[in-house]
């Protein structure tokens, strides 16, 4: 079993690769986390998703916190786009406390997505040659290679640093609020609704049409995983805190609209 979580489908593309090469098969977390607690069990289980802020994603947490897992060879694939900040060290503690002995970790450099730290129209003329790093990887998991990825001092020290400057900025409720604004520029087409992991955009049905809304929660359920604003085909979600190329979006080349809307949407 290949767990997998995507935004905008870099992660997904590199489950696709594994699980191919390991002749397995892909799994949303994003949909099994609709269907409440479950037990999985397989010779190896894997877990590939982004990294945020050098860290697992909020949603992957809440997965390997809610879920049982039994396996002889555990293992995590993270992809990154700029400094991974020793995140496979940080994972691999997070399942130490959780009580699951991670057997290989590694991670994947590809195109950084986050809209408010790169340009992506220049992340996109970047080699950074992602195949071959698949390929390594894809050869270790066949083989069943235990290996960890080691963090050297200085990738923990930028972990530390970004929480002490930051804090979990992926866990604070005030920065989920206010970070992504859906204008006027809204068509109603459902798209962004569609590709979201954790369903916190609907539509609204007023007498001008139908436009894209973010409900009023208890507590907010926004994973910043950036699909909605990155799907949109009106530009109409905008991050008040700037973008670095407002006109730029991003979709892994290897992934279809249709992929992602499988892989996130509300089945």
């Amino acid at each position: 079993m290949v767990f997998f979580f995507t935004g905008t489908g870099n992660s997904l593309y590199a489950a696709r690769r594994i699980a191919q090469a390991t002749h397995d098969q892909t799994e949303s977390i994003a949909q099994l986390m609709r269907e409440g607690t479950q037990t999985f069990e397989a010779d190896a289980i894997g877990i590939v998703c982004p990294v945020y802020g050098h860290d697992l994603p909020p949603l992957v947490k809440r997965f390997l916190r809610t879920m049982t897992f039994q396996t002889d060879y555990l293992y995590l694939v993270l992809t990154y786009g700029n400094r991974h900040g020793g995140a496979t060290e940080v994972a691999r503690r997070f399942l130490d406390g959780l009580g699951l002995e991670a057997a290989y970790t590694n991670d994947v450099l590809m195109v950084d997505n986050w809209l408010p730290g790169f340009d992506i129209a220049q992340q996109l003329t970047l080699d950074k040659h992602i195949d071959e790093q698949l390929n390594g990887i894809c050869a270790d998991l066949t083989a069943r290679r235990r290996y960890l990825k080691p963090a050297t001092e200085q990738d923990l020290r930028v972990y530390r640093e970004g929480l002490e400057k930051h804090g979990d900025i992926f866990e604070n409720p005030q920065f989920l609020n206010s970070m992504l604004q859906i204008t006027d520029a809204c068509t109603g087409c459902g798209i962004c609704a569609s590709v979201c992991p954790v369903d916190c955009i609907e539509l609204m049905h007023e007498e001008t049409g139908a436009r894209a809304v973010r409900p009023a929660h208890d507590e907010p359920v926004c994973t910043a995983c950036l699909a909605c604003i990155n799907a949109c085909p009106a530009k109409a979600i905008r991050m008040p805190m700037g973008e670095k190329n407002p006109d730029a979006r991003f979709r892994n080349e290897h992934v279809t609209l249709a992929d992602l809307i499988a892989a996130n949407g509300s089945l």
